[in-house]
């Protein structure tokens, strides 16, 4: 056990601690908008509906949601043979079409 003398000490130390703290004060989550990453360039029907499902995002959370397009995110540069690419843009159409099912949005 500590000698009395010790314990005030730390004690001292740690009310002096805490007083020069003060209290903590949260930022609202987040304080920057939300960038959402959109792999296909500007303008085509992939960026029309990431910029569809990013504003049901953005009345959900009520936080400023940003696209950020840049071409080739997230896409393998090269997926092997043409049988493969085509079985792979068929994927991401199908996927793409059920996320904006469940989004409440009507697919053309």
């Amino acid at each position: 056990m500590r000698p009395p003398q010790q314990q005030r000490y730390t004690a001292t130390l740690w009310i002096i601690f805490a007083l020069c703290c003060g209290a903590a004060h949260a930022q609202s989550y987040p304080a920057k908008p939300i960038h959402m990453v959109v792999s296909f360039p500007a303008g085509g029907p992939s960026d029309l509906l990431g910029r569809a499902l990013i504003q049901k995002l953005a009345e959900q959370l009520g936080q400023n949601v940003v696209p950020d397009n840049r071409v080739g995110a997230g896409v393998d540069p090269w997926p092997g043979t043409l049988d493969d690419l085509a079985r792979l843009v068929k994927n991401e159409t199908a996927r793409y079409a059920g996320i904006a099912k469940r989004a409440g949005l009507k697919p053309e």
